[in-house]
């Protein structure tokens, strides 16, 4: 469907930044694309009426609205994909999964714990061997891989807040910040510092 200037049709356009871009869990796991029809999700068409009305209200304060308008829609937005079925392999589809929900939940909420396997499937109720074959088939990574990266995104954010290295490494689990820096660039090809000033110049 195509839509002419005579038809009164408007194209509104939002950005939404992950630390980490690409490589971030959640920025990984999303589709390319989603076409949804609002009266589908009610919920949603209300926050973006409200979202519009700021938009092209000009009334003070709208900024401000508009960036806390746009969070809870994202909110919506991952909500409804989380019970959606046809989700692509990543961490959606694992926090949708009945049997990974909690051992994902628990590398997310204690990332600086030396997890193992065996502690993961007993979480997930499965042998080691079909907790880890099954969270790679529905994750796209194996459990151990996930939560090194898990890791590297929360060590972005915090480099991106201004935290030394020392103090990332001892809350994402590494016993010193050169182990950090080794996984750091394992995982995205260059150095914590190499990626904070890459993170700082102007797009």
């Amino acid at each position: 469907m195509f839509a002419s200037e005579a038809s009164g049709t408007q194209l509104v356009c939002a950005t939404l930044e992950f630390d980490g871009g690409s490589g971030n869990a959640l920025a990984a796991a999303l589709p390319e694309y989603l076409v949804l029809k609002l009266d589908s999700i009610p919920t949603m068409a209300g926050t973006l009426d409200w979202l519009f009305s700021e938009a092209f209200g000009g009334i003070c304060g709208r900024e401000a609205m508009m960036d806390r308008l746009f969070e809870l829609l994202v909110i919506q937005l991952l909500r409804h994909i989380l019970t959606s079925r046809d989700q692509t392999p990543g961490m959606m589809a694992g926090l949708a999964d009945p049997r990974l929900a909690r051992p994902l939940s628990l590398m997310h909420d204690s990332p600086g714990k030396a997890w193992t396997v065996a502690e993961l499937s007993a979480a997930a109720n499965m042998s080691r061997a079909s907790f880890a074959e099954y969270f790679r088939s529905v994750v796209g990574q194996t459990p151990v891989d996930y939560l090194v990266s898990w890791r590297i995104s929360l060590a972005q954010k915090r480099l991106r807040e201004g935290k030394s290295i020392a103090l990332i490494a001892d809350e994402v689990g590494y016993e010193s910040p050169s182990a950090l820096a080794r996984a750091f660039r394992r995982k995205t090809g260059t150095s914590p510092r190499e990626w904070v000033q890459e993170a700082k110049r102007p797009r």
